[in-house]
């Protein structure tokens, strides 16, 4: 006894059930078929056709669950940009740092390189692109804190062009003398470290003149200039020192500024690149420019009047009240209407 269709349902009808009875579409294909496969090796629908279980506009995944909705592409600030969780962003304006950057060396002598300070992430503007920015914009050289953010930088200009300002242990010989950047020195440790090396390190001598933290005394820089000097694995390639205070005390520039002269008179060698200014004593002090300044907040717009401002900090206001005269706001009710 032949069964017919279930109730309601006919043949091509999709349901679940019994189908009509008819030729098997299989039966004029003689022999295997081939699969419908695709380069991930999994069995497809054929084209043209839905995968069972999908709804047009939403995909699913291979353990049948939707994807994660993307909310960052859903919600959008008032300008149309993606939001992110703390509805806060900050803008980059990497033309600003060019800028910045020629304008730096047009307030100072001809000649005179700029070191592009990138350290800290460029203070957060992005190490890479603020230091491409700043190359742009007529820097010769960059200078960073640790040897990490060295070796981010390596391929934008030759690495002895890449100084690395932060003070190192003789531990970290070996990977400062394979980064092949120019390293800060300020120790015979450091200095014996490095010369056990296979490499030729450029050294950076610093001299401190005021500062009162990373940089030897005056009166050995002498004796440690020559020690490089007569070292198969260094190179005296530059000496430096720091201002303190070129923004708000020019008395205590002049002195660390005569210190430092007399300094490199004393030392019996090539000094190498020699820089004393930052961002303040480049703007304060363009006479002491020397070979080379180092400037890294002015690069970003700040502390030089007139420099274009290169981040722009945004938010989304997410609510509004209206407060009585005399009332307070915020903890300890430090604001009042």
């Amino acid at each position: 006894m032949e069964r017919g269709p279930a109730r309601g349902a006919r043949a091509c009808h999709g349901r679940h059930g019994r189908r009509a009875r008819r030729r098997h579409r299989c039966a004029r294909c003689a022999g295997p078929r081939r699969l419908h496969r695709r380069g991930d090796r999994r069995v497809h629908p054929r084209r043209g056709r839905q995968a069972p279980g999908a709804k047009a506009g939403r995909q699913r995944t291979a353990c049948g669950r939707p994807p994660r909705r993307d909310t960052a592409r859903d919600e959008r600030a008032p300008a149309g940009r993606a939001l992110n969780s703390q509805l806060r962003w900050a803008d980059i304006h990497l033309k600003a740092i060019r800028a910045n950057a020629a304008r730096i060396l047009e307030h100072l002598p001809k000649g005179t390189h700029l070191f592009a300070v990138v350290k800290a992430n460029a203070y957060g503007h992005g190490a890479v692109k603020a230091a491409r920015a700043a190359l742009d914009g007529g820097a010769t050289r960059l200078a960073v804190s640790t040897l990490a953010e060295a070796r981010e930088l390596i391929g934008l200009v030759p690495a002895e062009h890449i100084l690395v300002m932060g003070g190192l242990v003789p531990a970290q010989a070996g990977a400062a003398a394979a980064s092949g950047c120019a390293i800060g020195l300020s120790s015979l440790a450091m200095a014996e470290a490095m010369n056990q090396t296979n490499e030729v390190v450029p050294v950076h001598l610093k001299i401190d003149t005021g500062m009162g933290r990373y940089g030897c005394a005056p009166e050995d820089a002498p004796a440690l200039a020559r020690y490089i000097e007569e070292s198969a694995g260094l190179r005296l390639d530059g000496t430096w020192t720091h201002f303190a205070s070129a923004d708000t005390d020019a008395q205590m520039t002049r002195k660390q500024f005569e210190l430092f002269a007399e300094t490199l008179a004393s030392l019996g060698a090539d000094p190498g690149v020699r820089h004393a200014c930052n961002s303040a004593g480049a703007r304060s002090f363009p006479e002491y420019a020397l070979d080379a300044v180092r400037c890294g907040i002015a690069l970003y717009g700040c502390e030089w009047p007139g420099m274009a401002q290169a981040m722009t900090l945004q938010s989304v206001v997410t609510h509004l009240k209206t407060v009585d005269a005399g009332a307070t706001v915020g903890y300890g009710a430090t604001w009042r209407a």
